[in-house]
């Protein structure tokens, strides 16, 4: 083998491959994983599962070290794994296949026992509890959609194997999972068992209030009114807290890319606080192993002896739970006038005069199966009803004037209102293809520009499947 460092990692996947730093090797620091590498073993393992730019054992080690930085002393205290995706592809399904491979090699022998035929048995609940304990994972941007989904199949292998389900809550709870940019549509919508530390920065230019749709939490926080010097410890469940500063330098570099990484000299005071308060959580729990009950006790421990954030641990507890009361009342508000409105819709109280009335975030809110009131109206075939609901939603929409600048015309709407333009597309075509020529001739009449829907439908999905987020 040569010398490169892409040489000298061993190819364990099929679609993500991984390496070990080692600083023994003082050329590369990095070493290749071998096939039968465990997390079982001592010292404790911190998986670095970077974002998608991250295509090579180099740029994985480079994560790795970034990670070694924050941890400090306590860096010599685990091994630190840094994997890549050398197919720069991030489709769905590509991403449940890293998901499986990791699940599959590495999580799996946490909690069960596999024979030559691949049965698995599983491991004592308190044995699975201190394996899973040895792990902890740290993620950027793409990194938190595989952790996602690792969540998921972890939770379902566990109950497959005979755990109870407050068994594998518990052992689940022992995976701490510290996410950086996270760029997850659902976050704090979604149930998770991993205990789980974002940092959330409002500057974010990948995480944008255009990416999100309205009454969602990262729609919440990219929109909400910060100051500079702020920092929150928010509160978003019980296995999941967020730190969240307006911004971490004054573009010195990338917010999304490289913003956490830059020397504390060079970020604001609200972002060198959130340096040190992540740190010092991270670094306990990397240096014990007591069962991890939940996020709080984690950060209380940290702060204990550390006078640098412990002075000013209230402080960012209040501005957090303050920032999480405005959202979830938010989200009530929001959800109860959904209610009104789908309750005056299905009794066809629902007006034009009502209708004039309803604000955007009424227009383009969801229900929990993402339906909005002109979905529920197309469905019911009310003519009149959804061409009253798409004049107004027309109003928060852009012009797609030209068939050759939709790109350009759509390229800063709302995640929310692209998605209702693609349904609105394919309303009209089943209201062809269904025979209802009433309300095809309806919808088509509302067509506004020249862009055609078939160019149009292909350009957003297109633009799905390749979201370099």
């Amino acid at each position: 083998m040569g010398n490169s460092l892409q040489n000298n990692t061993t190819v364990w996947g099929t679609k993500i491959e991984g390496g070990i730093r080692d600083n023994r090797d003082s050329l590369r620091h990095w070493r290749q994983m071998p096939q039968d590498y465990s997390l079982r073993t001592k010292p404790k393992k911190v998986l670095v599962l970077s974002g998608k730019g991250v295509q090579t054992a180099k740029a994985a080690n480079g994560m790795c070290k970034v990670v070694e930085n924050l941890l400090g002393t306590a860096a010599k205290k685990c091994e630190i794994c840094g994997f890549y995706y050398p197919e720069n592809e991030k489709t769905v399904q590509n991403t449940a296949l890293r998901a499986m491979e990791i699940v599959d090699k590495f999580l799996v022998p946490l909690i069960a026992d596999k024979d030559e035929n691949g049965n698995l048995t599983k491991l004592s609940f308190a044995q699975a509890c201190r394996n899973m304990r040895n792990v902890v994972v740290v993620t950027h941007c793409y990194g938190s959609r595989v952790m996602a989904v690792i969540d998921e199949q972890l939770d379902q292998i566990m109950r497959d194997i005979g755990y109870s389900e407050t068994q594998a809550k518990l052992i689940h709870r022992q995976l701490f999972v510290a996410h950086h940019n996270n760029p997850r549509e659902d976050l704090g919508s979604k149930a998770l068992n991993s205990t789980n530390l974002y940092r959330i920065t409002q500057a974010d230019e990948r995480n944008t209030p255009e990416e999100f749709v309205i009454g969602s939490l990262q729609h919440f926080i990219s929109t909400e009114e910060m100051v500079d010097d702020e920092l929150l410890l928010m509160p978003i469940s019980a296995t999941e807290h967020a730190l969240v500063i307006k911004r971490i330098s004054d573009g010195v570099e990338s917010e999304h890319n490289g913003g956490y990484w830059i020397k504390p000299y060079e970020k604001l005071s609200a972002a060198r606080l959130e340096e040190t308060a992540f740190r010092i959580i991270l670094q306990e729990v990397v240096g014990s192993n007591y069962p991890i009950e939940n996020l709080t006790e984690i950060e209380e421990k940290a702060w204990h002896g550390n006078p640098d954030i412990q002075d000013y641990a209230t402080q960012i507890r209040e501005y957090g739970q303050e920032f999480a009361d405005d959202y979830f009342s938010l989200r009530q508000a929001l959800t109860e006038r959904y209610k009104i409105n789908k309750d005056l819709l299905d009794s066809g109280r629902l007006g034009a005069v009502e209708i004039a009335k309803l604000t955007e975030k009424d227009l383009f809110f969801s229900s929990n199966d993402g339906k909005t009131l002109f979905d529920y109206s197309f469905a019911k075939g009310d003519v009149t009803t959804c061409r009253n609901l798409w004049l107004q939603m027309q109003k928060y929409l852009p012009l797609g004037r030209h068939d050759d600048a939709v790109q350009s015309v759509w390229k800063n709407t709302s995640e929310d209102h692209k998605a209702q333009y693609e349904r609105y597309c394919r309303y009209m075509q089943q209201a062809q293809q269904s025979g209802n020529i009433s309300m095809y001739e309806t919808l088509r009449s509302l067509e506004y520009g020249t862009a055609e829907n078939d160019n149009l439908k292909k350009f957003y999905q297109q633009q799905k499947r390749n979201k370099t987020r």
